[in-house]
């Protein structure tokens, strides 16, 4: 392939652009590589990056050499000349914990002899008093299986919770269904002892018809079944000192009447903070 004569003219200026670049990243890359401070979390490396033979205090209280950082010696008052060694009180040594979760330690348990379990890394250990292994590969695998294992359960959790809510949704809604049933019955039955009572208001006693007879003769037993109730639950609620109202409830079983003419009231007691639900059932005796 032949190039043209403008292409050989631009190729010095296109390798030189390119040899530019390339020096330009091999110096950012030497200059991050230079501000590794050890101790130091690398995103905040470019406060200890070299510009000159003098480096200032985080807090601006003091100028001193660069190669002062970590000597071992405080010369800044808030300690920033030292975060990777104990000479300063009250700093924080950074462990990089690769492969595992990075954390901070007190700086007063660097160099202490001590392998540091939140350094898995093993780097508050560089003074040679002793050596510590890097088990952060270890250390964040069995990390990450418990964390799943914990993930795993609260998913199985959830789901059993949405199981009982769902189930709870089609509980309260056959019961509110139910409910709606037995209020109409309710009030049917209702309907059915007012017609009774308007009868036995109405009746002749020296009527002889058997079926009115026995209508307000079953009227009359569910007055006095109702009425005994009524008794019983003052009696109870009297002893217990507690009012009747709030722990107690009639809660009917009438019967349509039949050829006996008969209407039945069973009562039920509701125990306190206790739940009862109560069955009515319109129906003929056997």
């Amino acid at each position: 392939m032949l190039l043209s004569k403008d292409s050989c003219r631009n190729t010095p200026r296109i390798l030189s652009t390119v040899l530019l670049i390339l020096f330009t990243i091999c110096c950012s890359l030497s200059a991050i590589q230079a501000v590794k401070i050890r101790g130091v979390d690398q995103s905040k490396a470019y406060l200890y990056e070299r510009k000159g033979d003098h480096w200032t205090c985080l807090d601006g209280s003091a100028e001193i050499l660069y190669e002062a950082i970590n000597d071992d010696y405080c010369d800044c008052n808030d300690g920033s000349d030292e975060p990777g060694t104990s000479a300063c009180p009250d700093n924080l040594f950074y462990c990089e914990n690769e492969g595992h979760i990075p954390t901070y330690i007190s700086s007063s348990r660097v160099n202490d002899g001590i392998c540091e379990p939140e350094c898995c890394d093993g780097s508050d250990e560089y003074g040679g008093l002793v050596q510590c292994s890097n088990v952060c590969d270890a250390a964040g695998k069995a990390y990450r299986q418990k964390m799943k294992e914990l993930a795993d359960l609260h998913a199985m959790g959830a789901q059993t919770k949405q199981e009982y809510i769902e189930h709870g949704k089609k509980l309260r809604s056959e019961r509110e269904a139910n409910l709606e049933k037995l209020q109409i019955e309710l009030l049917a039955a209702k309907q059915r002892v007012d017609e009774r009572k308007d009868l036995k208001h109405d009746h002749n006693p020296n009527y002889h018809d058997m079926a009115v007879k026995a209508a307000v003769s079953g009227y009359d037993e569910f007055v006095n079944e109702r009425d005994e109730y009524r008794i019983f639950k003052d009696e109870v609620c009297n002893e217990e000192e507690e009012e009747c109202d709030d722990h107690y409830e009639n809660a009917g079983e009438a019967h349509s009447l039949n050829g006996s003419g008969r209407i039945h009231l069973q009562t039920h007691r509701i125990i306190p903070n206790n739940y009862m639900i109560t069955v009515l059932d319109v129906g003929t005796d056997p």
